[in-house]
């Protein structure tokens, strides 16, 4: 009796724990390029350093997300080296447009 007791409370932790590590893993920060799009479709252009912030994303995850969405032209940089701002491109938009 005593076994099985101590058997269901440890069937129990790691159900709890498997909950935990699903929300977990919701919360955090895909690499979905949507999420970037959706962001400058909102916001406007905005400055790198503050595009990454509101991203939520981990450094390597937005960089590399971002070189992709300026490769396939959804996406582009301009201003001054180190001062650059990201901005929509015309197909960037009607993307942002069918995705929100």
């Amino acid at each position: 009796m005593k076994q099985q007791r101590q058997e269901r409370s440890d069937d129990f932790r790691t159900f709890v724990e498997t909950l935990e590590r699903r929300r977990a893993a919701k919360k955090a920060p895909s690499r979905d390029p949507t999420r970037l799009l959706a962001a400058l479709a909102e916001s406007g252009p905005q400055a790198v350093p503050d595009l990454m912030a509101a991203s939520g994303m981990a450094a390597m995850d937005f960089l590399e997300v971002l070189k992709t969405l300026r490769e396939v032209g959804l996406v582009a940089l301009a201003g001054e080296p180190g001062k650059e701002r990201v901005e929509l491109t015309p197909n960037g938009r009607q993307v942002a447009q069918l995705g929100g």
